[in-house]
């Protein structure tokens, strides 16, 4: 555990842990609904059943402790292995959505100051991230790292996961980050599954606070935009070639396109990522002799001139 082997008592682990098991607390009660609960033990997980999700939560700071020092985060060996044996009870065919959450980073991600020693990725990562390809999990959600992050993940050559680093909800951000990075929440939507690749698809809303406003829709500038969807997985080449038919059939008659009345009607452009979106628009503009206005792919006017 990381803890002072002289502690015989088990007081200090016990200690540690206080605040998940009080019956007061919120945490106890989320822990008391998983089917499994070691979350407290060297194993680590805990697995929660219901009609509709599969979730299951790992702790990848199970070896911390008041004598360790400042280390990255483990998902070791033992712990893959058990968790492993509770999954294969599983159905694999089952579309019930299966969600991953953990503390530590699977992926290494970069600070607004990266001069720094960085110790919030995870150890034995990849081995993780293979379990959750194996067992077809649909989300991975982490924290740890201040700064809120949001892409799909390629784990092998076909299989991809949508992985969210939630930032923070509440914590004082280092001052150097000022205009860079705000605390934010966020709201995951779940529409369907693509009928071809069988994964989620989906859009995350995120809001962030402003000091004199409140709680506002974010902007890339907080960290995340405020709408970003997932689950569509075009090519940057098939993107272009399927939106300039489209768009060259639909601007002509009108001589200007809603493009949020695009991404409604098809569900194929409708989760794509907008900023590869937003790329493929501006150079298929002087090519169509249209002219892009707005920035936000859903506030999008194009025009013909």
């Amino acid at each position: 555990m990381g803890l002072n082997p002289d502690d015989t008592s088990g007081y200090r682990k016990s200690q540690r842990y206080g605040p998940l098991v009080q019956p007061s607390c919120i945490f106890d009660a989320i822990f008391r609904r998983a089917s499994v609960n070691t979350i407290t033990d060297d194993d680590g997980f805990c697995i929660w059943h219901y009609d509709d999700v599969i979730a299951v939560g790992l702790n990848t700071a199970v070896h911390d402790g008041p004598a360790t020092d400042v280390h990255h985060g483990l998902c070791g060996s033992d712990a893959i292995r058990k968790l492993k044996l509770q999954l294969d009870s599983l159905s694999k065919t089952s579309d019930k959505l299966r969600i991953a959450i953990f503390h530590h980073h699977p992926i290494q991600y970069s600070d607004p100051v990266p001069d720094e020693p960085d110790f919030s990725a995870m150890t034995n990562a990849e081995s993780l991230l293979k379990l959750l390809e194996e067992y077809q999990f649909d989300l991975a959600i982490h924290g740890h790292k201040h700064k809120p992050n949001f892409n799909t993940h390629m784990i092998s050559s076909y299989y991809q996961i949508p992985i969210l680093g939630a930032g923070s909800f509440s914590y004082k951000l280092d001052v150097r980050w000022s205009g860079l990075v705000n605390n934010q929440f966020h709201v995951l939507e779940t529409h369907d599954r693509c009928s071809d690749s069988s994964r989620i698809r989906g859009v995350l809303k995120s809001y962030t606070y402003l000091c004199g406003h409140g709680w506002r829709q974010s902007q890339d500038t907080n960290g995340i935009e405020h709408e970003v969807y997932f689950g569509g997985f075009l090519s940057e080449a098939a993107l272009e070639k399927k939106l300039e038919m489209v768009i060259a059939a639909k601007l002509a008659p009108m001589g200007y396109l809603r493009l949020s009345d695009l991404l409604d009607a098809s569900s194929e452009f409708r989760y794509v990522p907008q900023k590869l979106l937003g790329k493929v628009l501006h150079r298929l503009a002087p090519k169509l002799g249209f002219a892009v206005h707005g920035s936000a792919p859903r506030n999008t006017l194009l025009l013909k001139e």
